[in-house]
């Protein structure tokens, strides 16, 4: 934030903004492919680019981050546009999450498992609320 306007002003200027459509979001479907392989997706690591942009300097960062800036040239250069960021492909973004071949373990449905007797035990205890989360 620049000037002297407080959280809330800001927040009602950004909402406004937001409100006028002046800056359409930005539509995922308009973000190209580069025509990375299944296996090239699943080696694209949005850590090792954060980590290119947040240490620039290092060299040996930036050489363990070269396909993802590569991969992120290459998406920047097919939407027509030149960024100092990092650009995920359609490529990675469509590729699914989820990549077990099995299905669920029984007994196993996924997400987290809230502990019901703990958290009725230990936050009757404390002043906040909380929960145990497995």
């Amino acid at each position: 934030m620049t000037g002297n306007r407080s959280v809330d002003e800001f927040r009602d200027d950004l909402l406004k903004h937001i409100a006028s459509g002046s800056s359409p979001a930005l539509d995922v479907w308009s973000i190209p492919t580069v025509g990375l392989t299944e296996k090239e997706c699943r080696s694209f690591s949005i850590i090792r680019a954060m980590r290119a942009l947040t240490y620039p300097e290092n060299p040996d960062i930036r050489e363990a981050a070269s396909f993802e800036l590569e991969v992120s040239r290459a998406a920047a250069k097919a939407m027509g546009k030149w960024t100092s960021g990092i650009i995920v492909p359609h490529d990675i973004l469509g590729l699914a999450l989820n990549t077990s071949k099995g299905g669920v373990a029984p007994g196993n449905i996924g997400g987290y498992r809230v502990d019901a007797d703990y958290t009725r035990r230990h936050c009757a205890t404390t002043a906040s609320p909380c929960a145990l989360v497995h």
